[in-house]
């Protein structure tokens, strides 16, 4: 199977895009069992989807300690990966399923991106960043405390 076939059977899934925010989110390396307490699965599952990242290169281990006689260890995000390489258009289409706007008649429509919307998009989004990212990591924050 090449590369590109193996990206489609991988994406979308919706436990390993929680995965894969919640490391970007992160300022530091994750464990499974962290990465379970923020998104709220199970740590079984979020183990599996994991190692299903690592795997495919999306995710490396970077680090491993000891938690009560067992080996933990931590997950960061490859930055250059293909699985999560997007432009940030494709980024703000996934937050919300679709891009739709209200029509003149009060009709929501949907939008076909053309490449001067998308790069509009885009640098939108990368002004949008900073407070995302300030937003997502104090929600990171709350949901350690519980």
């Amino acid at each position: 199977m090449n590369d590109q076939a193996k990206q489609r059977r991988l994406r979308p899934h919706p436990t390993r895009d929680l995965i894969l925010a919640a490391l970007g989110a992160s300022s530091s390396p994750l464990s499974p069992t962290q990465i379970a307490g923020i998104i709220g699965t199970s740590l079984g599952a979020t183990a599996y989807h994991v190692r299903v990242l690592e795997k495919a290169g999306a995710v490396e281990m970077v680090d491993e300690g000891r938690v009560r006689g067992a080996v933990e260890h931590f997950f960061d995000v490859v930055p250059d990966s293909d699985y999560v390489a997007q432009d940030r258009a494709s980024q703000l289409l996934a937050a919300f399923d679709a891009l739709t706007v209200t029509n003149p008649l009060g009709r929501l429509t949907v939008v076909v991106l053309d490449d001067e919307l998308r790069n509009d998009l885009d640098n939108l989004a990368a002004k949008m960043k900073p407070t995302v990212d300030r937003a997502v990591s104090k929600w990171m924050q709350r949901a350690r405390r519980k």
